[in-house]
């Protein structure tokens, strides 16, 4: 069963059955972005794909912050957890969600976290706003109100296609055009696109000494990942417990490339989560 809830200015689509586990999306996307990943984990998990602040469905204020840090999301996303757990809870994360997800599991809120092609861990932090997410931006707004008519147009003109989702995945050709049409609408939607992002800007986690021993992690990456690549992350800013996995034919979205694979990774990740506090 599945079902959309609006709970602490925060709009979540919940389904499956079983313990609880927060999928959290990266910067200018959506829960959608979960859609094929919750179906899996919840033949195990009760999925609890929310929209962050400022994207999707969920509240922005208007005028906003300026600067919206990750842990200001991870703080935002208190609330929920205590709804759906006693205090700790599973967590998923890409890209910036990976790194609300480790000030989550800094605060002691998760009783695992697979984190998916994180950012925050880099040897150097962004000093700057990256041309490619702004321009991703601009485009799905210019894009947004004609989709899914464009996702043929899109899908069709490389040129295109790499600028909205082109770092994304390894392999175009076997993603289903609704994932065109959702990356545009979310990135359309995301009022808070431009706080995050600069939130992110002069700064890097650097709290991995207070994620505790007993939180399952597994921090995975995409050998194909342009924007992240596996490469420059530092590992002693993660976790040092922190189980670190590459997958081949892989990008920055590994739910996408690598779908079997990456909910594997969830799984045994949560289990041993919640194998450690049983």
């Amino acid at each position: 069963m599945t079902r959309t809830i609006r709970r602490h200015g925060l709009v979540a689509t919940i389904t499956g059955d079983g313990p609880p586990v927060l999928l959290i999306h990266g910067i200018g996307a959506a829960r959608t972005i979960w859609r094929s990943t919750a179906e899996r984990l919840g033949q195990n998990f009760t999925t609890i794909a929310v929209d962050l602040p400022g994207h999707g469905e969920s509240d922005w204020p208007n005028p906003g912050p300026e600067v919206f840090h990750p842990a200001d999301h991870a703080a935002a996303l208190k609330p929920l957890i205590d709804d759906f757990s006693n205090g700790q809870i599973a967590v998923v994360g890409s890209s910036m969600g990976g790194w609300v997800g480790l000030e989550v599991a800094a605060n002691g809120w998760a009783s695992s976290l697979t984190s998916l092609c994180p950012a925050g861990l880099e040897f150097d932090p962004w000093v700057s706003r990256s041309d490619i997410l702004v321009l991703r931006r601009r485009l799905a707004r210019v894009l947004g109100p004609v989709m899914p008519p464009a996702t043929e147009l899109v899908a069709c003109t490389p040129v295109l296609r790499d600028l909205l989702i082109g770092d994304a995945t390894a392999n175009f050709a076997t993603l289903d055009r609704s994932v065109l049409v959702d990356a545009a609408v979310a990135m359309r939607q995301a009022r808070g696109f431009y706080a995050s992002h600069d939130g992110m800007l002069n700064c890097l986690f650097t709290r991995a000494d207070e994620v505790p021993e007993s939180t399952a992690v597994s921090i995975v990456w995409g050998s194909q990942d342009s924007l992240l690549p596996p490469e420059r992350q530092r590992r002693v800013a993660g976790p040092v417990h922190a189980k670190w996995i590459v997958l081949d034919q892989c990008a920055h979205v590994p739910m996408w490339d690598q779908p079997r694979r990456t909910a594997e990774i969830i799984t045994e990740t949560t289990l041993r989560g919640i194998n450690s506090v049983a």
